[in-house]
């Protein structure tokens, strides 16, 4: 994937292609240095980030290496 937001340096551990509202999108998990996961959803078509906000759920504390 080309595109990624910028504003979450880290690891990406899963990347899923879903389809939303008419729209297909990667669902992304970046995983920063300090733990903190993010998900991000990004327009397959264009690579905009449409998203990005902390989950609360998903702390990092699982490896998926």
């Amino acid at each position: 994937m080309a595109t990624r937001d910028r504003s979450h340096d880290g690891r990406v551990p899963k990347v899923k292609l879903d389809g939303e509202r008419g729209t297909v999108v990667f669902d992304v998990e970046v995983v920063t240095p300090d733990n903190k996961v993010f998900d991000v959803k990004v327009d397959a078509a264009d690579g905009k980030v449409l998203s990005s906000k902390l989950d609360q759920a998903d702390r990092g504390e699982k490896d998926e290496d």
